[in-house]
C-alpha cells in the first residue's frame, strides 16, 4: 500500500513570530489572502510567477515545513491571530463584511495549494528556473517516492551524425511545351460545324503515353458527333519523332462549337415533373427546353396531375405559344374550379 504522508509538525508560536515580522509592516508586499495566485485546482500546473511573488511568505512558512505539508488547523489558528493582532485581512473583504472564520480558511487552503504546487515542481526537476524560484525550491525537502523521484538520471543527449547530410540536388527544369497543330481534310468538314480549339497531352507536354488508333471505332473518333478521316488523324508538331498516326490515351478533343443561326431547328422539349418526395409538398411543373414555365400544387388543385398534362399538350399542338399564355390558362383553369 502507498504510503500516506503526515503534515509537517512545527511550533505554532515559532510560525507566527516570524510572520509577524511583515504582518506588522505597512509596506508589506503580498496579501495574506494569496489572491495573486492564478492557479485555484490542485490538478492544474503552479503558477511560477505567482510563487515569485509571495516568495518572502513561502519561504518562512518552509522553513517550519519544508515537505509542503503544513496542517490547515494550525495554518488557521495562525491566521486567526494575526488578524486579531495586526488586522491582516484585505481592506475590500472588511468591507464586504467578510467573516474571519471563512477568511482564514480560504486563505489557509489557497497556501496549502500554493505549497502542493511547489512540492510538484520539485518532484518534476525542472532544469530551466529562476534565481527566486531556484531559492523556493532549495527549501522543499520530498519524502518517499517522490524524493527518488529527482534524482532520475538525465536523458542522455542526441546522436550526433558522422558525415553531414549530403547538399539537396537542384530542380530540373520543366520541359518547354511543344505546338500542337491538326492538319484537317477540307472535302470531309461540315459547314456548319467549326473546331476551335485542340489540346496536346503528348509526353513532352506532360501528358500519358500515346497510344495506337489505326482502327476507327466509335470511341473517341467521334468528337461532338463530328466522324474524323484518316486525313483529319494527322497530328504533327511533337520534335520527338513520334508516329504521327499516334495520339494521347486521353485523345486529342477537338472541341466542336455550332455557330449561332447554323444548320438545325430547335427543339421544344415539353416535360412535366411531378415531386413524389414526402418531404416535399406535392406539386408538379412544366419545363421547356428545361426552363421552367408554370407549376401547380396540391393545395390549388386535387388534379393538378392532370391539369399539368393537359397544359402540357396544348403547348406541344401549339395552342399555348409561350410561358405567359401557359400562365394565363393556370389562373382560368384554378379559376373555374
Amino acid at each position: 500500500m502507498p504510503v500516506r504522508h503526515t503534515n509537517d509538525l512545527f511550533e505554532s508560536a515559532s510560525l507566527e513570530a516570524d510572520l509577524a515580522t511583515w504582518a506588522r509592516r505597512k509596506d508589506c508586499p503580498f496579501d495574506w489572502e494569496l489572491s495573486s495566485y492564478a492557479k485555484v485546482r490542485r490538478s492544474q500546473g503552479p503558477d511560477r510567477e505567482g510563487m515569485v511573488h509571495y516568495k518572502e511568505l513561502l519561504l518562512i512558512v518552509l522553513d517550519h515545513a519544508p515537505s509542503c505539508q503544513p496542517g490547515l488547523a494550525q495554518l488557521r489558528e495562525i491566521w486567526l491571530s494575526l488578524l486579531r493582532k495586526y488586522s491582516i485581512m484585505a481592506p475590500e473583504l472588511q468591507a464586504r463584511g467578510t467573516s474571519a472564520d471563512c477568511w482564514s480558511s480560504a486563505a489557509c487552503d489557497k497556501l496549502r495549494l500554493v505549497l502542493k504546487h511547489l512540492g510538484n515542481l520539485k518532484a518534476s526537476n525542472p532544469r530551466f528556473v529562476s534565481q527566486d524560484l531556484q531559492e523556493l525550491l532549495q527549501k522543499v525537502t520530498l519524502l518517499g517516492a517522490a524524493a527518488s523521484s529527482t534524482t532520475a538520471a538525465p536523458p542522455l543527449p542526441l546522436p550526433v551524425p558522422e558525415s553531414p547530410p549530403s547538399p539537396p540536388q537542384p530542380h530540373a527544369q520543366p520541359r518547354r511545351p511543344r505546338v500542337l497543330t491538326v492538319q484537317a481534310s477540307t472535302a470531309s468538314s461540315v459547314e456548319s460545324v467549326k473546331f476551335c480549339d485542340a489540346f496536346c497531352k503528348c509526353p513532352d507536354c506532360f501528358a500519358p503515353p500515346l497510344y495506337d488508333v489505326s482502327d476507327h471505332s466509335e470511341t473517341e473518333d467521334s468528337v461532338m458527333g463530328v466522324s474524323l478521316s484518316e486525313d483529319e488523324e494527322q497530328i504533327v508538331g511533337c520534335e520527338d519523332g513520334t508516329n504521327i498516326k499516334q495520339r494521347p490515351a486521353a485523345v486529342q478533343r477537338l472541341i466542336a462549337k455550332r455557330p449561332a443561326g447554323g444548320g438545325g431547328s430547335s427543339s421544344n422539349k415539353i416535360k412535366v415533373v411531378l415531386r413524389h418526395n414526402p418531404t416535399h409538398k406535392r406539386c408538379g411543373y412544366i419545363l421547356k427546353d428545361g426552363v421552367y414555365v408554370v407549376g401547380i400544387s396540391a393545395n390549388q388543385h386535387a388534379e393538378y396531375k392532370r391539369l399539368l398534362e393537359d397544359i402540357a399538350t396544348e403547348m406541344s399542338d401549339g395552342r399555348i405559344p409561350d410561358k405567359e399564355g401557359a400562365v394565363a390558362r393556370v389562373k382560368a383553369l384554378l379559376a373555374a374550379a
